[in-house]
Order: structure tokens, then sequence, then C-alpha cells
């Protein structure tokens, strides 16, 4: 092997490569991201992808800031300049592999996906300048886990009174005791507690008394509606099971 040839391979090898954010962007890179990309992140990742995210950035992953899209999350970079089959944010566009989509609820178009891919492709140029935040490790605290409702044992509690009123006035109500032939004329009936204390005359009324108007209608105390479906009661229960439909017809 030349020498020459060897020195510049050894010098190419030890060089990082440079990616669109160690260079000047030209006009055309930095209006590609800000008509095709920006808009896009801003919109659909933020909301959870930020560190100003009220619960830390979902997966440690921030694309507000060009360092944080190359740093990525827990899962790795979410952009590899120039190679878009190792970029993780076009494998969560597309919801390909092990990788959820995202954005979760709607897919992006196949046109805003492709933007990404020429995006990166050309370098993932991007004019922003912020840092990623460091993320502060999560620490399991074993003790404050421990006062998780989940895990208190059970305590004796009484049950809530209801706001029922102490007494109620049904007036203009005609009245039916289950004895007479007719209902009685329109008249007023106090019940307290849950007995009726008194029916009509001159009714003095105890203190945040509940007043309802009947309207004319006809009241009905103690009555408790109970019905019951007489219809093939005197079938066998193996014969409702069993018989053909038809002889349900004939006998219903």
């Amino acid at each position: 092997m030349p020498r020459c040839f060897a020195v510049l391979l050894a010098v190419a090898l030890a060089t990082p490569w440079l990616t669109a954010a160690d260079t000047k962007l030209t006009a055309e890179q930095t209006k590609f991201f800000e008509n095709k990309i920006r808009p896009v992140l801003v919109k659909q990742c933020e909301s959870c992808h930020t560190a100003s995210t009220p619960k830390g950035p979902k997966g440690g992953l921030t694309l507000d800031t060009r360092d944080g899209l190359l740093k990525g999350g827990d899962t790795g970079p979410a952009v590899v300049p120039n190679n878009v089959k190792k970029s993780l944010i076009i494998k969560a566009m597309k919801g390909e592999g092990d990788m959820a989509q995202m954005p979760p609820k709607e897919k992006l178009s196949a046109d805003v996906i492709a933007d990404f891919e020429k995006w990166i492709a050309m370098g993932a140029p991007d004019p922003r300048d912020g840092k990623a935040p460091l993320q502060a490790k999560r620490e399991i605290n074993i003790e404050e886990g421990r006062q998780f409702w989940a895990f208190q044992p059970p305590q004796a509690a009484k049950p809530p009174v209801a706001a029922h009123p102490s007494a109620v006035l049904f007036k203009n109500v005609r009245v039916f005791d289950g004895r007479a032939e007719n209902v009685t004329a329109n008249t007023s009936v106090l019940v307290v507690g849950d007995k009726i204390e008194k029916i009509g005359g001159e009714i003095k009324l105890p203190e945040g008394t509940l007043v309802i108007d009947g309207g004319g209608r006809v009241l009905m105390p103690g009555l408790i509606d109970n019905h019951v479906h007489l219809a093939m009661s005197s079938l066998p229960v193996a014969t409702l099971m069993t018989t053909d439909t038809g002889y349900f017809h004939l006998i219903a």
C-alpha cells in the first residue's frame, strides 16, 4: 500500500464524520427545515418531547433542540444524519418493527414522512443551536411507593349521610288511601322522616321542609307497585326450556 494512501486512510478513520449540524447551512437547507420539518415537530411532537413537559419528556427524548434529536432518548438516537434506516424517528412515524407509531392518535401522511426522509438524507440540517438538557436519572423510592393507596390496610369508614330534607310536604294532591272507592279532593300530605305525619287540614311546616306541588295528581301513600306476569306460569321449567316454540304460541 502506498505510504501517502495509508496516511490519508488513517486521517479519515480518525476524523469524525461532519454533519449538517457541524457546518454552516445553506439558505435552501434552512428553508426546507423551517417549512417542512419544524412545523411538524412543533405541532405533533413537542407536547410530549420537550424538557418543559410536566412529567418530563416521554422516553427521555427531547425534540425541541438539534442536540436532543441527535442524542435521542431511551432507545437511541432519533436522527442519524445521512442514514434514514438507522433514524428511529422514521421507524416511529411508520410504526415499524417494535416501535410504537408516533404520533399515536393519527399517523402522519406519506408526504410528511417523505419530507423527513429527504431531510435526514441531506444530513438533517437543523439551524437550532440549543442544547438538550441533562435528564436526571429516575430512582425508585421504595418507602414512597409503600404509601400508595393500594398498599394501605383497609380502614373502617362510615358511609356518607345522604342530604335528604327532614320533612316533605306534598301539596295540591288527591289521595288514595286504599280503602275508599274514590280519591280525596285536593289536599296536602306532610311526611316527616319516613312517616306520614298529617293529611289535610292546617299543617304547620317544620323548618327546612321541602314542598312539592303535585299539580292535582294522585298520591298513594304506602302503596308499593308490585306485579307479576302470569303467562305460562303453570308450565314446568323443563317444559319451558325444551318444548317447541310453536307450543308457546299455542298456550300463550
